[in-house]
């Protein structure tokens, strides 16, 4: 019987739902659907991460990880008012970045 990892399934429902919105093609739908496609590949990496032990994807998960809350804030906050990303808020997925590529 074939074994699809479940992070693959939640990827896939997550690329249908971003599809769904792209095709309403409404201006507020757009950032919705590219949080919804950094969610699949963060999802995406969780199940190659399963299936093949390569050093980049243990480097690239964390990251991917940190840029998340990042881009929720943003798109939550850009549905209320038109603002810009502060750049603090970069500072934490940066950190997790260089953390995670320098750590022996």
């Amino acid at each position: 019987m074939l074994s699809i990892p479940l992070p693959f399934v939640v990827s896939l429902m997550l690329l249908v739902l971003a599809a769904s919105l792209v095709a309403r093609r409404s201006e507020g739908t757009r950032l919705a659907a590219l949080f919804l496609l950094m969610c699949a590949l963060t999802t995406t990496v969780v199940g190659l991460r399963w299936l093949l032990d390569w050093a980049w994807l243990r480097a690239l998960q964390p990251i991917l990880a940190g840029l998340i809350p990042v881009l929720a804030w943003w798109v939550f906050a850009r549905a209320r008012q038109a603002i810009s990303l502060p750049w603090w808020h970069w500072l934490a997925p940066v950190v997790i970045g260089f953390s995670s590529v320098t750590y022996p």
